[in-house]
């Protein structure tokens, strides 16, 4: 699939991602989606593109001018947001992690209420060998 395309082409497992210069972006994203369908499409794959996004990673000064990407793709528009989740990871435009950061806490409280939940059931091994992780652990 990277000879379909002219720039920087990102894989991993059904995901993708595509990387251009900010000098000719709006025209080569589009061009390039238009090469990723017509591969997809001679592969017999497809492109899904209610879960396709466009994000901008511009400086704080140049957010002030493009603040959203026109990204089309077979007359679509691709939907220009201010954060994605890729791979996991929540991105924002600045890349500051304040996005990911609340999920994280989140998440990680969820576990920590989990196994408070049921210590009961971990033998005296199982105890120790949580205490001896966290005891290692640096904050």
């Amino acid at each position: 699939m990277t000879i379909a395309v002219k720039c920087k082409l990102v894989l991993y497992a059904d995901d993708s991602a595509l990387l251009v210069d900010v000098s000719e972006m709006e025209e080569t994203l589009s061009l390039e989606h238009g090469s990723v369908s017509e591969w997809q499409t001679d592969t017999k794959l497809s492109i899904h593109l209610g879960q396709t996004e466009s994000i901008l990673f511009p400086s704080k000064r140049r957010l002030q001018k493009f603040n959203s990407l026109n990204v089309a793709c077979n007359q679509n528009v691709i939907e220009s947001k201010p954060s994605v989740t890729y791979l996991g990871v929540t991105l924002d435009q600045l890349l500051t992690g304040d996005t990911m950061a609340p999920r994280m806490i989140c998440k990680s409280s969820n576990e920590l209420k989990f196994l408070y939940r049921n210590t009961r059931k971990f033998n005296l091994k199982t105890k120790q060998n949580f205490s001896l992780d966290f005891d290692s652990m640096s904050f």
